[in-house]
């Protein structure tokens, strides 16, 4: 009952200061009658964070996100990705619809002497729709739901789940985000499936017009069965070079010995 009631308040400090300011109308604009300029939101990626923005894309606009080159490290073995891509497409004032990819990876591992390469080039399709609750055109919040599927080119099986992030404004060039991922994953063991959690929290800061950063917390629980805890921590920086152009780059450490010992990655962002 307590927590019910702790739920229901926090709710309303979070919507109620968005319902009590005016926000711009753009129900008009569609995939075909898209969102004028003047009126577009701040570009807000699902990247370079682990944390999903809590904003849509705007109608008719199409988003692309993507790592130009990413490395890890992690017990002898090493890993690039190149290009993986987030296409994002604005269905409506507050609903995009989003594919991804992971085009070429290529993975070595020297691991007590024993030298092995592997590459992929055939990349498994994420499919996500993002829907906006509140705060997408404004508000010292905003709250969205995504779910998601992942459907795989080489061996494996389906796996999805749902993504809720939250974004919340702190004081003048302060932001932090959070998000909770519930992710429904086949086991490494049977043909079961078991549940994973995902949770985050970064910090964000504007040091200029152009130029932000980042600090984040990244926690992954698995139920399944013997499953190690992963942690990360992450850090990085993002410059405007547009209204519709992110460059961002940045570093994750693993805490926990399941996770990766060092991830790198320079990336972009461009909306047009």
């Amino acid at each position: 009952m307590g927590r019910g009631i702790g739920f229901v308040l926090w709710l309303l400090v979070c919507v109620l200061p968005v319902l009590a300011q005016p926000l711009p109308d753009k129900s008009q604009y569609t995939l075909t009658n898209r969102t004028p300029k003047e009126l577009l939101r701040p570009l807000s990626p699902d990247r370079p964070d682990v944390t999903e923005s809590a904003y849509t894309v705007d109608a008719g606009w199409l988003q692309l996100e993507t790592d130009v080159l990413g490395f890890s490290r992690e017990d002898g073995r090493t890993s690039w990705t190149l290009a993986p891509l987030n296409f994002k497409l604005g269905l409506g004032q507050n609903v995009d619809f989003q594919v991804g990819l992971t085009p070429y990876s290529l993975s070595d591992s020297n691991v007590e002497g024993v030298v092995s390469r592997e590459t992929a080039v055939i990349p498994d399709v994420t499919l996500r729709v993002k829907v906006n609750l509140w705060g997408n055109d404004g508000g010292p919040t905003a709250f969205a739901v995504m779910p998601f599927i992942t459907i795989p080119t080489r061996a494996g099986r389906v796996d999805g789940g749902l993504i809720f992030p939250l974004a919340v404004e702190l004081s003048e060039g302060w932001g932090l985000g959070t998000m909770v991922v519930v992710a429904f994953v086949p086991n490494t063991i049977d043909d079961g499936y078991h549940t994973e959690f995902v949770n985050s929290l970064v910090l964000g800061h504007d040091l200029t017009a152009e130029l932000g950063a980042f600090a984040e917390f990244v926690s992954m629980l698995s139920t399944e069965q013997e499953a190690p805890w992963m942690a990360t921590v992450n850090a990085g920086l993002t410059y405007a070079l547009s209204q519709n152009l992110l460059l961002d780059t940045g570093v994750r450490f693993g805490l926990t010995p399941a996770a990766p010992d060092t991830e790198l990655f320079v990336g972009l962002t461009v909306r047009f």
